[in-house]
């Protein structure tokens, strides 16, 4: 008799970050995730909890590859990568990006958007003027951006942004103008970058390898905690 397959936690929660990935989350049950694995759903259940649990580790996953395609993008301004980075996920990685920012019955909003809020502080950081966080006029300003941002981002994702549509051939490009100006109009010490980031897809792509090789290193930090396993 062949011996069981040992399932771990990590199993589980890459199959179905790669699973919500092309399928989205509504698609995605325990029952799809346990044949795609080889095993029953009683493990998926015992290692990670419910559906919605699993889901808040696939963001998990979603948060390092945006900070790792934030990381990849040189603009000259921090925050204008942050912001590139969100519209890459969003065009690219419609499932993921929708998991992170759109689903708020299926996850909770809180785990997801301290998260956000922790990468907005790291840009506040090394923007001009650091240090200045209880300040509660630049803090809204930030905010202010940040809601802005996401709504952008969600109409890109959902294929309603038609001046894309008019700028096929130049859409990063263009992408990044309306960034900009979003940015100069809602926070006065912004200052425009000199130069336009150029190969955002392969950044992006470059990004995902990282985090996938990131996440499938139980001994790495950034990676979820996989220490476990059951049959």
């Amino acid at each position: 008799m062949a011996p069981k397959k040992s399932i771990t936690e990590q199993d589980i929660i890459l199959t179905a970050f790669h699973m919500i990935r092309t399928m989205g989350t509504r698609s995605v049950t325990a029952r799809k995730i346990a044949l795609e694995i080889g095993c029953s759903t009683m493990p998926l259940y015992s290692t990670v909890g419910s559906m919605q649990d699993l889901n808040i580790r696939v963001m998990e996953i979603g948060y390092i590859l945006l900070e790792q395609l934030r990381q990849r993008i040189h603009s000259g301004c921090p925050l204008l990568d942050l912001q590139l980075a969100m519209y890459q996920l969003a065009e690219h990685e419609p499932h993921l990006w929708r998991l992170m920012f759109l689903n708020s019955l299926e996850t909770a909003r809180e785990p997801q958007f301290s998260e956000w809020r922790r990468l907005v502080q790291d840009i506040e950081e090394s923007l001009p003027g650091a240090g200045s966080l209880a300040d509660p006029t630049r803090i809204q300003q930030l905010q202010d951006v940040s809601y802005a941002l996401i709504g952008v981002c969600a109409s890109i994702n959902l294929g309603t942004f038609f001046y894309l549509q008019e700028r096929p051939q130049d859409q990063a490009s263009y992408i990044t103008q309306v960034f900009s100006r979003l940015n100069t109009g809602l926070i006065p010490w912004y200052t425009p970058p000199a130069a336009k980031p150029a190969g955002l897809d392969q950044a992006l792509q470059s990004a995902l390898d990282t985090t996938i090789e990131l996440c499938s290193t139980p001994t790495t930090p950034e990676a979820p905690d996989t220490a476990h396993a059951v049959s």
